[in-house]
């Protein structure tokens, strides 16, 4: 990859998995519905389903085992026991502290932020509150019924990224291009969603599994994808310094 040409003027985060650690929490709800359902969820299905919105995630099951119609007949319904399962059973959340770190580094950059997910704007806004941030760090969220009233698609595809980036723009008064803006993920299906609409990406994962050695990696003309493990969290700092800020 090509390095960035110009420092970045906007930031997109992720919120499940990578701005608060809710994928434990999300992985267990899922795995809790499938199994009353009757379908056990083979530990490494979850790296294609983390960060899938409901929908998706229902499709994708529903179609190699339909019998899972028989316990949830519709995506909705499906949506609708999970946010039940979470009503329920409430876990405290956790930031990662260095993106929350970060996002403060960044609004006194006057670098603006904004949470982009696949998740439901009102989830999104609580999760980030449990976990310690304070909404005014961003200028606007973007969530899967906001992607969706667009007539849209969630995450992989790039529609969220490009409403984000039009927003953006608008709100600020400016023609950003998608080389100006960093996105930072935490799953394939977010990864995948942002280097399609052409930015610059920073994957951090568990794993650090190469996410696209493909297609939609090229499609990044300009951007970088560099990534981090959990455990090298500690490095971000000093990688978004050095590779994305004026110097």
């Amino acid at each position: 990859m090509k390095a960035a040409t110009v420092p970045i003027k906007q930031v997109f985060i992720d919120v499940d998995g990578t701005a608060v650690d809710t994928e434990p929490r999300n992985r267990q709800i899922i795995e809790t519905l499938l199994q009353e359902a009757g379908y056990t969820l083979a530990p490494a299905r979850w790296d294609e389903l983390a960060g899938q919105d409901d929908h998706h995630i229902w499709s994708i099951i529903a179609k190699e085992f339909p019998e899972l119609r028989n316990t949830y007949p519709t995506p909705e319904s499906f949506q609708a026991a999970e946010d039940e399962l979470r009503a329920k059973h409430p876990s405290q959340l956790m930031p990662h502290e260095e993106v929350k770190e970060l996002v403060q580094k960044f609004n006194g950059l006057s670098i603006p932020v904004v949470a982009v997910s696949n998740s439901l704007k009102a989830d999104v806004e609580t999760s980030l509150r449990e976990a310690g941030y304070d909404l005014s760090q961003f200028s606007f969220i973007i969530g899967k019924d906001t992607v969706r009233s667009f007539d849209l698609q969630p995450k992989p595809a790039r529609d969220p990224y490009t409403l984000a980036l039009t927003i953006a723009s608008i709100k600020r008064g400016l023609t950003l291009s998608p080389t100006d803006c960093l996105a930072i993920e935490d799953s394939p299906t977010g990864v995948f969603s942002a280097l399609a609409a052409g930015m610059n990406v920073v994957q951090i994962t568990n794993e650090n599994k190469p996410v696209g050695a493909g297609a939609v990696v090229q499609n990044s003309v300009e951007g970088r994808y560099p990534s981090l493990r959990h455990t090298e969290l500690s490095g971000l700092d000093t990688m978004i310094k050095r590779d994305f800020l004026p110097r």
